[in-house]
């Protein structure tokens, strides 16, 4: 699980987590490859998205809503609803 940081309509800065076990399974249930999710997201390689999934970098907004959107999840399903 890794956790990335968003503004609210208010203008607060908050922390969710991002389930990474969900991108990794949708990715494989997809029969995507690393290369295939990293074309897609613009990567020059697939060591960035390597690393979401991995948990060692945070995605930003638009990336977490691009993945979802990709593998047909609700945002609110890939999004942890604990606040951290």
């Amino acid at each position: 699980m890794i956790y990335f940081t968003y503004k609210t309509k208010r203008g607060e800065v908050k922390k969710m987590a991002i389930n990474t076990n969900l991108l990794k399974g949708a990715r494989k249930q997809h029969r995507m490859t690393l290369d295939d999710i990293s074309k897609e997201l613009n990567y020059k390689n697939h060591s960035g998205y390597w690393k979401i999934e991995k948990g060692i970098v945070d995605p930003n907004t638009s990336t977490a809503m691009k993945l979802a959107k990709m593998y047909g999840i609700d945002i609110k399903e890939l999004i942890i609803d604990e606040e951290v």
